[in-house]
């Protein structure tokens, strides 16, 4: 029996896993109390205010500190700047990225990489099995229809 080999763990990766799990808990509760702001009544909307201003202000905290560690990892810091450059990719987007996409937090490579490396050699294709007969397999097979006179060497 082979013991199954790991990779060694990306503590930054890790860390950075850790914020992100605690900005989406935030973020639910946030939505959450909003939700329930809007049918409470007059005494309980004003808690459910407070509470929402503190969430506010706690997801901002979160997201200032996402943003001061993948600045301070110079490895997290070149990936997400390169994110960064695609369309439509904001900061939060690059750090789920950077935290759950194991190809992108190893230290040996940036940016993507050739398939052969990620699925292993390219084998070339194997014919199909098909049920058409050999004739309707071959290049000058017509597809029936009007413009063709049928097509079909025999009958199926």
């Amino acid at each position: 029996m082979k013991p199954r080999l790991h990779r060694a763990r990306d503590e930054a990766a890790a860390t950075l896993r850790e914020l992100l799990d605690y900005r989406r808990q935030i973020s639910d509760q946030l939505v959450a109390t909003g939700n329930r702001c809007e049918l409470a009544g007059r005494i309980l909307r004003e808690r459910l205010e407070i509470l929402r201003a503190l969430l506010a202000t706690e997801l901002e905290q979160t997201d200032a500190l996402i943003k001061t560690h993948i600045h301070e990892d110079d490895s997290l810091r070149t990936k997400a700047t390169r994110l960064r450059e695609l369309q439509g990719a904001g900061p939060v987007l690059a750090a789920t990225l950077l935290a759950y996409v194991p190809e992108w937090t190893r230290k040996d490579r940036i940016g993507p990489t050739r398939r052969s490396d990620r699925c292993g050699p390219i084998r070339p294709r194997q014919r199909a099995a098909t049920s058409l007969p050999t004739c309707a397999r071959r290049a000058s097979f017509r597809a029936p229809g009007p413009l063709h006179g049928g097509g079909l060497c025999h009958p199926m």
